[in-house]
């Protein structure tokens, strides 16, 4: 994943939701293998490399 980024933004003023919904209970035609993994790997970067404060 890239580190780049706008420059300017203040990574204690940035707030995320990861959500990574798989199995959808409509239809399995929806679901999303590997969708909660990439959520989570999505909010390590933010925590990790871009430096936005976890809970």
């Amino acid at each position: 994943m890239s580190t780049a980024g706008p420059e300017g933004i203040d990574p204690h003023r940035v707030f995320a939701l990861g959500v990574g919904i798989e199995p959808y209970e409509i239809s399995h035609d929806w679901d999303l293998p590997g969708a909660a993994r990439d959520a989570l790997q999505i909010t390590e970067w933010l925590t990790d490399i871009a430096g936005v404060p976890g809970s």
